[in-house]
């Protein structure tokens, strides 16, 4: 008979994310003054953008229409600790060295009053200390295509960067040592009547397998 901490499933629970427009605090007032104003480089907009917003938005100046716009910042994190949410791993030997194996990164869109589409969001695994996508500590795993406004999503696979299998994994290993997943984004507006409204709530859900 097989060894029964030889194979061990890890069915980590399921991390919430929300994209929340209020998050933006966009004041509703300056807005459309901030769209009008002409640009020829980006620094004229990233100045302007902070009378216009107050956390999470960057002025960019949209070459197109010598215009500035916003990208709203889509920055969020959930910390994972696999002794504390797998707990059949606490009796390993304080020695132990796990192989671990991916069999599916999951995600789902649960609840979405959101009034415009996602962008493309792409998610990563990090060092606990490390919250922000464009940290060089922030590996990308893979990316959830864009999500029509108001609509959720059925758990799905995630679409795993060709390396993403094999980093998670390797984060996973040191099983001790907890981490965070991360989901970003930039989500770009380019007039008042554009600016989004709701709320989208999400999970991700890791299931993975590891031996001795």
């Amino acid at each position: 008979m097989a060894d029964p901490v030889s194979q061990i499933d890890l069915e980590i629970p399921a991390k919430e994310f929300s994209i929340d427009a209020e998050r933006w605090q966009l004041d509703a007032a300056r807005l459309p003054d901030y769209f009008a104003t002409t640009c020829e480089t980006t620094p004229v907009c990233a100045q302007a953008a902070k009378l216009a917003c107050n956390g999470h938005c960057t002025g960019v100046c949209d070459q197109a229409t010598s215009r500035c716009a916003l990208d709203l910042d889509v920055s969020l994190y959930s910390a994972i600790d696999l002794v504390q949410e797998a707990p059949e791993l606490r009796s390993l030997p304080d020695q132990s060295v796990l192989s671990v194996q991916v069999d599916a990164v999951e995600f789902a869109i649960t609840r979405s009053s959101l009034s415009i589409a996602t962008p493309e969001l792409v998610v990563y695994v990090a060092p606990a200390s490390v919250t922000d996508a464009d940290d060089p500590a922030a590996m990308a795993i893979g990316t959830v295509p864009s999500v029509a406004a108001g609509t959720s999503l059925q758990g799905s696979d995630l679409a795993l960067t060709a390396d993403g299998r094999t980093e998670l994994a390797r984060v996973m290993s040191a099983y001790k040592t907890p981490f965070n997943i991360l989901v970003a984004a930039k989500l770009g507006v380019g007039s008042a009547s554009e600016l989004p409204t709701g709320r989208l709530d999400a999970v991700v859900k890791i299931r993975a397998h590891a031996g001795l």
